[in-house]
């Protein structure tokens, strides 16, 4: 090879290794070069994460080959278009930004099944009650003039009549009590069924004397206490009874409103003109906040916080008994806590819902619709809330960068009631769909 043409490749591979160790360098360090700003940029991060996991990604409509949960390293500063998908699964979609020599999170990203619902029991119902802690439930069925207590088990798809006779119209059922097995049952008076192996009997719930003889209603509000007996409050007055010998002891007057945090009774109520929030005189730990003149309703309680509806104002109180104060006045008309570790507050109107942090004391509105809202239903995951509107179950994602994903689950004819899972993976719903009228199963995981 003539000296010439070796010196020209000797400069060559110097000008080469000159040129190209920078760019190995920068390479390794994180930098890109970035066609939109025309210049090395150094790189940023964007972790994604999903329930479940395995779901395919998509970046500007292009198929990565990492499935979540997945750390996609090196991307150039820039908007992305992210996607989710997974069989059987609604998809997921955003525009999120990547930042130079930062991590863009999207995670806590909830896939909800793609399914349609089951029907588990058709007939004319009346109420359902689900239970906590197993795939028991029990039905009111209505029969002529009559109603059909009855117990299923969707897993073994199994369905036993416990009880058949007369209630008042429209009952619903409003508590259950484990041991000894009783059902509460509201209609115009209140009735107790107690469930047994050997026969399930339902009697009449064993009112004061005072509420007996009265046009108005007899009871206005019953409760289960921990330890078996029932709390009354009739007339404004509080009542205890032993269910056993069918005594009715006065516990408290002028109470609006009551409720239960553990054994603790808390009560609404006009004590020496002022309206008080309190639990009763022989709490040794008596707790007491005052409240303006108004008429409250218990909503919603979660630890030392206490949620209060005030009929006429239209407004909603959060009051933490732990500072025996009001700490926030909410937008909304109802309320609902979040399962789960992070306490979060829904409160919710006709056509607007809203989530509260207590902790951080801040309160953000998540979506406004032209449909009517009738219950919010938060998942247990912490990232996605059920919307119960009239005629269809609508879920919608709480990540409100972006765009915010939507997604109708099922289509009815109309809705009366619906109850989540424990674990936020079914759904059921009393309502019609398909020509049928009954309770249906929605698998939402």
């Amino acid at each position: 090879m003539p000296l010439l043409v070796r010196r020209l490749f000797f400069y060559f591979l110097v000008a080469l290794f000159i040129i190209a160790v920078p760019i190995i360098v920068g390479y390794t360090a994180g930098y890109r070069y970035s066609f939109k700003q025309k210049k090395f940029v150094k790189t940023g991060l964007m972790i994604i994460e999903s329930t479940p996991k395995g779901a395919k990604i998509f970046l500007n409509d292009r198929s990565r080959k990492e499935r979540t949960p997945a750390y996609i390293l090196n991307l150039t500063p820039s908007s992305y278009e992210i996607a989710l998908e997974r069989d059987g699964y609604h998809s997921w979609g955003k525009t999120l930004e990547v930042e130079s020599e930062k991590t863009t999170f999207a995670i806590d990203i909830l896939l909800l099944k793609n399914t349609q619902p089951q029907i588990l029991a058709e007939a004319n119902l009346a109420d359902f009650y689900a239970m906590d802690h197993d795939d028991t439930v029990f039905t009111l069925e209505s029969s002529d003039t009559l109603y059909e207590l009855k117990q299923l088990h969707p897993s073994l798809n199994t369905a036993s009549l416990l009880w058949r006779g007369a209630l008042n119209s429209a009952p619903t059922i409003e508590q259950f009590q484990n041991r000894p097995r009783r059902l509460l049952i509201k209609s115009a008076d209140y009735s107790l069924a107690a469930i047994e192996d050997e026969e399930t009997r339902v009697t009449g719930v064993t009112l004061p004397t005072a509420a007996k003889n009265t046009d108005k209603p007899a009871v206005d509000k019953i409760k289960f206490r921990p330890d078996g007996r029932l709390l009354l409050l009739s007339q404004k007055t509080l009542w205890s009874s032993d269910l056993i010998s069918d005594n009715v002891n006065k516990i408290s007057e002028a109470v609006e409103d009551f409720d239960l945090v553990g054994h603790k009774i808390l009560t609404i109520s006009l004590q020496g003109g002022v309206y008080k929030l309190a639990t009763l005189p022989d709490d040794p730990a008596n707790i007491a906040v005052e409240l303006s003149v108004g008429d409250y309703r218990f909503l919603a309680i979660n630890g030392s916080f206490v949620v209060l509806r005030e009929l006429k104002a239209g407004k909603i109180l959060l009051i933490d008994l732990a500072k025996q104060a009001i700490v926030a006045e909410l937008e909304g008309t109802n309320a609902v806590w979040q399962r789960g570790e992070k306490s979060t507050l829904f409160t919710f109107s006709p056509h607007e819902v809203w989530q509260y942090d207590p902790q951080k004391n801040e309160a953000k509105l998540i979506i406004r619709l032209l449909e009517e809202i009738r219950e919010v239903t938060p998942l247990p995951q912490g990232s996605v809330i059920l919307l119960t509107l009239k005629n269809k179950m609508q879920a919608i994602e709480l990540d409100l960068r972006d765009k915010q994903n939507t997604w109708d689950l099922a289509n009815f004819e109309n809705i009366k009631k619906t109850v989540l899972s424990t674990d936020g993976k079914q759904l059921l719903i009393l309502g019609a769909r398909e020509n049928k009228t009954g309770l249906w199963k929605l698998d939402l995981q």
